[in-house]
């Protein structure tokens, strides 16, 4: 008799790989490139952070890949969190500064004013800075994007499940006459 199922695959059995041993020197430690990650190199890096620089010009600056930039975090647990302390720094700076321009804002400056005889004299002014429109809308389409979202998509209501999504648009373009703005006769004759 055939057998008509077919026979199963037996699973070998796994066997899990050894940990590779690295070659060390003299000194017991392992061989292979020096790091790059120095005290000098990690102090430039939270420097730059703090001035708000973003990793990927960071790592053309110090001359590393993004790879080996994401390493130094994982293996230095430190330097990790030292880096997200200055970022959530950096960006508070940010955030206290569109807020003050989307309310406006006053600051004390010093005007030099110079009369016909050549006198220099200095007047202490307040200067006035009105709000900000666009750091408005700003603020408001990223705080509050359910009622301030700039571009809305338009859905259909229901599922969606009978709509032919590919050819929406050229039934789109056949229902409006471009010329008159008015329905097209294939429309007109429809309906």
């Amino acid at each position: 008799m055939i057998r008509t199922t077919p026979v199963p695959i037996k699973k070998a059995k796994q066997v899990k790989p050894k940990p590779i041993k690295r070659k060390s020197n003299a000194t017991g430690n392992p061989m292979g490139r020096p790091s790059k990650f120095t005290p000098e190199i990690e102090r430039q890096v939270l420097m730059l952070i703090q001035e708000g620089w973003v990793d990927a010009k960071i790592c053309k600056l110090v001359e590393i890949s993004n790879v080996t930039f994401c390493a130094w975090k994982k293996n230095n647990p430190n330097f990790l969190k030292t880096i997200k302390l200055d970022k959530n720094k950096a960006d508070r700076d940010i955030v206290v500064s569109l807020r003050d321009r989307a309310l406006g804002y006053s600051h004390e400056e010093e005007k030099i004013f110079c009369n016909a005889q050549g006198e220099v004299t200095t007047v202490k002014t307040v200067k006035h800075y009105p709000p900000d429109p666009t750091s408005i809308i700003f603020w408001l389409c990223n705080r509050h994007p359910d009622k301030w979202k700039r571009n809305v998509e338009n859905k259909p209501e229901g599922d969606g499940q009978n709509i032919d999504w590919n050819n929406i648009g050229f039934r789109a373009a056949g229902e409006t006459d471009i010329a008159t703005d008015s329905p097209s006769r294939a429309i007109a004759a429809e309906g």
